[in-house]
């Protein structure tokens, strides 16, 4: 591992550092949401941040009746990492912070991306087995 560094991580002594904490450290202790957040405002969040964080990630989980329309017409023969892909891209056709670049309209369409995929691809999953949809 010596000599990888970015403008976020960096090694020393054969330990990889991710804004200053240790990834083994990450990777035993700190939840998924815990990782976005440090990844994406450079510290672990303390409680109230946490929750808040996770609140808004659960808040932005669900998808349009729009995308549910477009995931119920992709063929039953399309492999579902393209159907996820196809999905991913047209997700952005519907975001409402489409045209607006700012960092705060970013971390917005982080968000809903963060929690959008796994339920595109859940539901893609659902839709190729033929299984009813909850």
């Amino acid at each position: 591992m010596t000599g990888m560094a970015s403008s976020i991580t960096y090694t020393t002594d054969d330990t990889m550092r991710i804004r200053g904490v240790d990834v083994c450290d990450i990777a035993r202790h700190a939840t998924f949401e815990e990782m976005a957040y440090l990844l994406w405002f450079g510290t672990l969040p303390r409680m109230y941040e946490q929750k808040r964080f996770v609140k808004q990630l659960v808040d932005n989980r669900e998808i349009s009746k729009r995308m549910m329309d477009h995931l119920n017409s992709i063929p039953k023969h399309t492999h579902l990492i393209d159907a996820l892909r196809s999905a991913i891209s047209l997700l952005g056709h519907y975001d409402p912070d489409s045209v607006d670049n700012s960092i705060c309209a970013n971390q917005r369409k982080s968000v809903r991306l963060i929690e959008q995929i796994p339920t595109i691809a859940s539901t893609l999953y659902r839709i190729n087995s033929n299984k009813e949809m909850t």
